[in-house]
C-alpha cells in the first residue's frame, strides 16, 4: 500500500508544529548532555579579585592602553556603587562602617585616576613608537623617555597601592624597567 504524498506531508508538517509548539511552550526539552551539571550563576564582581587580576597584569608592563581605561571604568563603578550604598544606607550605618565606606569609595576612585594618568602617558608612548605623534622629531627622545618615566611612577604607585607593600620594595620586586630603557630612533 503506497501512502499519498499530500498525505505524508500533512502528518510531517503537522508532527514538526506540535514539536515546535511543545518547545516554544516549555513542555519538551532536551534531555541534558551525560555529565552535564547545572551552571551556577555568575559570581559578583568585587575589588579584590578585580585588585588580583590588575596586580598580575601591571607586574608584566606589557598590556595596551586600552585594557587600563577597563579597569578605570570598573574601580569607576565600584566607587559609585559604594555612593549609592551610602545615600541609601547611610543614616542606619554605623559611624564605623560609614568611614569604611568612604574610605573604599576614595581608594577606589585613587586607583581610577592612576589608571587615567597611565592611559595618557601610554598614548604618548604608543603615538612616539608609532611616528604618529605630534611632538617635534627633536623633543621625542626626551618626550618618550619622560612618558615612560612617568607610566612607570604611576605602575609603581598603582602596584604598592594594591599589594599594600613600600614603592621602594615593588620598585625591587619588578624592577624599574624603563629607567635603563632606549628611547626611539631619531629618523
Amino acid at each position: 500500500m503506497r501512502s499519498n504524498p499530500t498525505t505524508r506531508t500533512a502528518v510531517m508538517a503537522l508532527t514538526a508544529m506540535i514539536t515546535l509548539s511543545l518547545l516554544l511552550t516549555g513542555r519538551l526539552t532536551a534531555a541534558p548532555a551525560a555529565g552535564e551539571t547545572k551552571k551556577e550563576p555568575p559570581k559578583k564582581l568585587k575589588p579584590a579579585d578585580v585588585d588580583k587580576e590588575l596586580t598580575t597584569f601591571l607586574r608584566k608592563d606589557n598590556i595596551p592602553f586600552q585594557f587600563y581605561n577597563r579597569y578605570a571604568n570598573t574601580y569607576m563603578r565600584f566607587a559609585e556603587m559604594g555612593k549609592v550604598n551610602l545615600r541609601e544606607r547611610g543614616k542606619t550605618m554605623s559611624a564605623d562602617m560609614r568611614k569604611k565606606v568612604l574610605g573604599q569609595v576614595k581608594r577606589n576612585e585613587e586607583i581610577a585616576r592612576a589608571l587615567q594618568g597611565m592611559v595618557t602617558h601610554k598614548k604618548m608612548i604608543d603615538a612616539i613608537r608609532t611616528n604618529n605623534s605630534s611632538v617635534p622629531a627633536s623633543d621625542r627622545r626626551q618626550t618618550y623617555r619622560n612618558a615612560q618615566d612617568a607610566h612607570e611612577d604611576l605602575r609603581i604607585a598603582l602596584l604598592a597601592k594594591l599589594t599594600g607593600l613600600s614603592q621602594a620594595k615593588v620598585r625591587k620586586a619588578v624592577g624599574y624597567s624603563f629607567k635603563a630603557a632606549s628611547g626611539p630612533t631619531e629618523d
